[in-house]
Formats: structure tokens, C-alpha cells, sequence
């Protein structure tokens, strides 16, 4: 399935260096636009193709609280192979690391976090009380 492919993928960048992942069904769901009952079919597909295992997070009470992720990297990281670099391209590349400082002047932020450059999440908008909204109308009205 392209979908499972791509929450893969996904994972794979989340995983990094090939450690265990922490997270839930809706989280994935968020990052992917799907709903949690495609993700737990990518899950199964993606288990039945042996790419992943996963097992529930409980709680002390025995509540299920989340999914622990392990990926299988050999078969979605393969080794692949690089043609050696030429003595020529190693002896230029030293001499532009010894030009560069070693510390950049500018941090990039990460795009990841999508949750602080929409604050609307954090912070919905109250709607307005009914009584308020009422009160406007019949106020439009006297005054027109």
C-alpha cells in the first residue's frame, strides 16, 4: 500500500538511529491526515509484511496508553554502496572545512513542530456566550 509506505517512512525519520518509538495511533494519524483506522491497517500491513512489531504501552491499571514501535532496518535502511571519493575531492574538501568556522552563525528551526506555529490547537477560541450574540441582534435591530 502507498500509505503504509509512506508512514514507514515517517517512522524511519522519527526512529533515527534505530531505537524503539514511543508514540500513539493519533499522532501518526495527525502527521499522516488519515483517520486511526487506516493507520492501525497500515500498522498490520506494514507487521504482516515484517517492516515493523509494535506492542501496546500500559498503564499501572492495565490501561493501553500508546504503541512501542520497532523497525525492522535492514530491510528499510539497505546498506548501500559508496564508490570511494578521489584523493583530489578529499584534499579539496579539507581545505573548505578548514575555511569554514566551526560554529554557524544561524540555527534553522525545525518544520516538525507544527503544534507551536499553530496555536489554535493550544488554544482554541471560546465561542461567544448565546446571550451576547442575541443581545446584538436585537440591539441591530432597534437602531436600524
Amino acid at each position: 500500500m502507498p500509505g503504509t509506505r509512506i508512514m514507514l517512512a515517517l517512522l524511519t525519520g522519527w526512529a533515527g538511529t534505530g531505537r524503539p518509538i514511543e508514540l500513539t495511533q493519533g499522532t501518526i494519524a495527525k502527521h499522516l491526515r488519515r483517520s486511526v483506522k487506516q493507520v492501525a491497517r497500515y500498522l498490520r500491513d506494514a507487521r504482516r509484511e515484517g517492516y515493523l512489531r509494535y506492542e501496546y504501552r500500559k498503564s499501572r491499571l492495565g490501561m493501553i496508553t500508546g504503541l512501542i514501535i520497532h523497525l525492522s532496518f535492514d530491510l528499510l535502511r539497505p546498506k548501500l554502496k559508496r564508490k570511494p571519493a578521489s584523493p583530489a575531492k578529499l584534499d579539496r574538501d579539507l581545505h573548505a572545512a578548514a575555511r569554514k568556522p566551526s560554529k554557524p552563525a544561524r540555527t534553522y528551526r525545525s518544520d516538525n513542530n507544527t503544534l507551536i506555529k499553530d496555536s489554535s490547537y493550544l488554544y482554541p477560541m471560546p465561542a461567544p456566550p448565546p446571550t451576547a450574540t442575541k443581545a446584538a441582534q436585537f440591539l441591530s435591530t432597534r437602531t436600524a
